[in-house]
């Protein structure tokens, strides 16, 4: 009797002792795809199953990824810029001391209601830096030593300034009808713009950033000079709207083929600027940086 009793105690005891020897990660979408901004969840089971087991979650990949874990249980959220790609989460789950790790591989898929993604560091070799912001001397003359100024109409106010080597323009647009924006010459001074050959050129590149937190729009113009008209101001080209996103830099290029006017003459070119128009009482901060012309390709 007395061994029956020892025999028992040691079964129990050991039971209390168990270790996990294999982890299973389910995923739910079970096709292990998730669009970023999107959560994927995870849940992990062991064997054999362990009531007192710690779990430990961890997820590697090239961009910010939110993890919020319980338990057995993870919700896994991309953030919604993060660029395709695939990720891994690992779990490891310890018991009495000893831990079994496992591994699952998923796919984050790119936002589609983002920009096109364009290299934010490209190679700008041949290209002609207009501007780079990078002190307060550039609101007067920039890279190409013309003048640079912020203009409004119908009561629109934009105000600019440098903000860490970026442009920081302010605007507030009190009426529906509301415009501003700025104009960088390519050649001359204020007032007295000189024609400028932009032929060998084929987009123009910059980058936009939110300087609010929230989210703008803004359009490119691109103006060519006519010394018998108004202000030396001949056709314009304005680009679609430029999507300023919330918290952080996007790089833009802006085609002349669809942008111009079809009778604008890129020998006798003015200047490019920003155009801003909104609701009205609409107001924000928008930050820009490496206005830039790139060279055609293939004569295109």
């Amino acid at each position: 009797m007395k061994k029956l009793f020892l025999l028992g105690f040691f079964l129990v005891l050991g039971g209390c002792k168990a270790t996990v020897k294999d982890v299973f990660i389910h995923m739910e979408p079970s096709t292990g795809e998730i669009m970023a901004g999107n959560a994927i969840e995870m849940t992990a089971s062991t064997y054999p199953v362990v009531k007192t087991a710690q779990f430990k979650w961890s997820v590697q990949a090239k961009c910010k990824v939110h993890i919020d874990a319980k338990g057995p249980h993870a919700s896994i959220r991309p953030d919604k810029f993060c660029a395709q790609q695939d990720a891994v989460v690992t779990v490891v789950v310890t018991a009495n001391g000893k831990s079994a790790k496992q591994t699952k591989k998923f796919s984050i898929l790119e936002n589609p209601n983002l920009p096109p993604r364009l290299s934010l560091n490209p190679d700008m070799k041949g290209w002609l830096m207009i501007n780079d912001y990078s002190d307060k001397d550039k609101l007067k003359l920039n890279n190409l030593k013309a003048a640079f100024s912020t203009w409004s109409m119908n009561g629109g106010i934009c105000k600019a300034d440098i903000q860490k080597g970026a442009l920081k323009l302010t605007y507030d647009l009190p009426s529906g009808d509301s415009l501003c924006g700025t104009m960088e010459y390519f050649s001359g001074e204020l007032g007295k713009p000189k024609p400028f050959d932009i032929s060998k050129y084929g987009r123009l590149s910059l980058k936009l950033r939110s300087g609010d937190g929230k989210r703008h729009k803004v359009k490119v113009i691109i103006v060519e000079y006519d010394p018998y008209q108004t202000a030396n101001q001949g056709l314009v080209g304005e680009s679609t709207p430029l999507i300023v996103l919330e918290d952080r830099w996007w790089r833009y290029e802006v085609p002349f083929k669809i942008t111009l006017p079809e009778l604008f003459d890129r020998s006798r070119a003015k200047g490019v600027g920003l155009k801003i128009q909104g609701a009205e009482g609409e107001k924000g901060v928008i930050l820009v940086d490496d206005l830039a012309l790139i060279p055609k390709k293939g004569g295109k």
